[in-house]
């Protein structure tokens, strides 16, 4: 069940790049699913106060009757006050007092901020507790220029508080960060606090994913003496910086450059026992230097991605990558491996599929002919998943021609299109040398607008669906909560 999950990771990591816009976080190795910052949460609302709490609801008596859903909600809501206006000054009005749902144990007095949307009366959310320090930081926040071209000015502004000892605001640092761009987190180079940053990355207190965002900072601020340092954290292997492996070895790279590529080849690449989870880490590292990191030429990428399929078990890891950069040399390779992979690896052969329903070369028709006679199930499910990329034009024809036109005849099944057997295949795979290596996926990019549409369609339901589920458990749970609440006495 665990190499399942750890598989599926990898598959959903792979649909995810296919579909990306293609704009690198600041924190290419950050989650990209991240909460709202309290500026995206401010901007969205059609009013936002700094409220003071003025009343809190009475507890429930336990041998009071439950009340019913609208009378548990309304009896469980608090007094507060205005204190400051941050948005919608006009849509409030005269309001100065209002009710809000209050869950909290927080006593008369204390600060909070509390938006609200006008529908058309006010519906005011959960309020969001403010200390001192946290209502500073919201005066600062509310202050810092919001165009594209000064995003810098606010990560400079939202370093400070990255390990700050208010979880609020150190959450919505970490957010602001990772929603950022990798060249607006590259701007703020000679700004960042590099002694501060090696400190935070030294400490074992700090989170696995604040770890990857201070490796992606350091690689954009370290120095080659931060090289020698990451190296020894690579020889080392100790528990901590495994955690973010990722971008350890990303920014090592970043730093060392070319340079740095035999070390990871070394330690990773080459060991054909090193467990999924580190290697998979590494071709994350090694996506990035080729998609965005500018400082490896993506053909030495290249080189060092191919060493992984080597790995009859985890090939599939890179087949999506060299696919995409067009390295039409790992054909005769991905061929062999189709044949070699065993049955239940079956997400060796759909990556090798989907490599060859790409590949212009004049030999992928006559491939995909063999595969599909060798395994049809295979074929047909490679090419029904297979967001981002769409098939070279030969692959596309033969296609449409019919799947009834593949497979048909008892010789069909057993030999392929210049007459050697699947067995043979593997080592009698033609490459032209005057094969056009260079040549850009032309169509074959332009077009996959549909499939990913396809795909996104697909997805989009599901989402759909999941969210509705999950607002329905949490209505209940809240339902459940409050009566709860509601009914404990008075402390």
């Amino acid at each position: 069940m665990d190499w399942f999950k750890t598989r599926m990771v990898s598959t959903f990591s792979v649909i995810a790049l296919a579909m990306s816009s293609g704009v690198a976080a600041a924190c290419p190795f950050c989650p990209t699913m991240v909460s709202q910052t309290l500026t995206q949460q401010i901007d969205t609302s059609d009013v936002a106060v700094l409220a003071e709490l003025i009343d809190v609801p009475p507890k429930l008596d336990d041998s009071a009757e439950a009340p019913l859903f609208d009378e548990a909600i309304e009896a469980s809501k608090a007094v507060f006050r205005v204190v400051k206006v941050y948005r919608g000054e006009e849509a409030l009005g005269e309001t100065r007092e209002f009710k809000a749902l209050y869950l909290s144990d927080r006593q008369p007095g204390e600060k909070f901020l509390i938006l609200g949307r006008k529908m058309p009366e006010i519906e005011w959310g959960p309020p969001i507790w403010l200390g001192l320090a946290a209502q500073e930081y919201l005066e600062k926040l509310m202050a810092l220029p919001s165009g594209e071209d000064q995003a810098h000015e606010r990560l400079d502004f939202f370093e400070d508080y990255l390990q700050h000892e208010d979880t609020l605001l150190r959450a919505d640092a970490f957010d602001e960060f990772a929603r950022a761009d990798y060249d607006t987190l590259k701007k703020i180079k000679d700004r960042i606090d590099r002694p501060r940053l090696l400190r935070w990355i030294a400490d074992p207190e700090v989170t696995r994913l604040h770890r990857r965002l201070y490796f992606t900072m350091l690689g954009v601020c370290g120095t080659p003496e931060d090289a020698k340092l990451l190296e020894g954290m690579l020889r080392e292997g100790t528990e901590l910086h495994w955690q973010a492996l990722d971008a350890l070895v990303a920014c090592y790279l970043t730093l060392m450059g070319e340079a740095g590529m035999p070390l990871i080849e070394e330690l990773f690449l080459k060991k054909p026992d090193l467990e999924y989870v580190k290697l998979f880490a590494v071709t994350m590292a090694l996506r990035f230097h080729g998609e965005e990191g500018g400082v490896i030429p993506r053909p030495r990428v290249v080189e060092a991605m191919r060493h992984v399929l080597e790995r009859s078990d985890l090939a599939d890891l890179v087949i999506t990558d060299l696919a995409r950069w067009e390295d039409w040399e790992s054909t005769r390779r991905l061929v062999r491996l189709f044949y070699e992979a065993d049955e239940d690896a079956f997400f060796i052969r759909m990556a090798v599929v989907r490599f060859m329903r790409v590949c212009p070369l004049p030999e992928a028709k006559t491939h995909m002919e063999a595969f599909a006679a060798y395994d049809p199930d295979v074929v047909k499910k490679a090419t029904m998943t297979w967001p981002g990329l769409v098939p070279s034009k030969a692959v596309a024809e033969n296609e449409s021609a019919g799947a009834g036109e593949k497979a048909s005849g008892a010789d069909a099944a057993t030999r392929d299109g210049d007459g050697t057997s699947p067995d043979d295949a593997a080592g009698q795979v033609s490459v032209p040398p005057d094969a056009d290596s260079d040549r850009p996926l032309g169509e074959s990019i332009a077009a996959a607008g549909g499939s990913v549409a396809d795909a996104g369609d697909g997805l989009s339901r599901l989402i759909i669906l999941a969210t509705a589920a999950g607002c329905t458990v949490l209505l209940m749970l809240s339902f459940w909560v409050i009566l709860r609440v509601r009914s404990e006495p008075a402390r």
